[in-house]
């Protein structure tokens, strides 16, 4: 699956569903690999890197 990540190129809208799917995914099947493993923690993330790019 990680290859499937890393490969996507999301250009579109069901390109964006097919990453999010494979993100679920991943946390589903790999939890310890994931830092942030609930919504609010990963959403925390994800705005304090949206804030520093």
């Amino acid at each position: 699956m990680d290859n499937q990540l890393n490969e996507l190129n999301v250009k579109d809208r069901q390109s964006f569903i097919k990453f999010l799917d494979l993100l679920r995914l991943d946390l589903l099947e790999k939890p310890e690999s994931w830092e942030n493993k609930t919504l609010p923690d990963f959403l925390e993330a994800l705005a304090a890197y949206t804030e520093d790019i």
